[in-house]
């Protein structure tokens, strides 16, 4: 803090966030929320939003034990089926599925978006060529030139 005076915080993952000591020093809890949370090839909204209750109850403790907000470093979904079985694994195989990601988004924001605790998000992944990036035939993250785009235009645009 005597070099730097801007906020501070610390990118640690969704499987050990809580354990991190120094959390108090910082300005906000670092989360790389890859949370998996669902099993299912092709799970609908509710079920995802049910899944997200226990982690959002548990972001809400950790936030509230150290005072500080939840941050999502990075978050995101592949276009594929089981998009929020595994979401940090960039080489899990899948049919493409959009809509998984549309609606595992849908279910993040919706479950984590507007509580207390939340600062906002980092989305993993734009490119700065946004006219040849993702699109219909794409399996990464990005949501650009995808259905999910729309999503998360308007979830930012709030």
């Amino acid at each position: 803090r005597k070099v730097y005076a801007g906020k501070l915080t610390y990118a640690e993952n969704w499987d050990c966030y809580d354990k991190v000591p120094f959390w108090k020093s910082l300005d906000y809890i670092g989360v790389d929320a890859y949370f998996p949370i669902s099993e299912k090839e092709s799970p609908t909204k509710k079920e995802l939003m049910t899944s997200w209750n226990p982690i959002v109850h548990k972001l809400s403790n950790v936030s509230q034990l150290n005072n500080k907000p939840i941050l999502f470093t990075e978050y995101g979904y592949r276009s594929i089926h089981n998009a929020s079985k595994r979401p940090w694994d960039f080489n899990q195989n899948g049919n493409i599925d959009e809509d998984a990601q549309v609606i595992a988004l849908q279910a993040l924001y919706e479950s984590v978006w507007e509580k207390d605790f939340f600062a906002g998000g980092f989305l993993w992944k734009w490119y700065p060529s946004h006219a040849t990036s993702g699109g219909s035939s794409d399996k990464k993250f990005t949501v650009q030139n995808k259905k999910a785009e729309q999503i998360v235009r308007f979830q930012y645009a709030k």
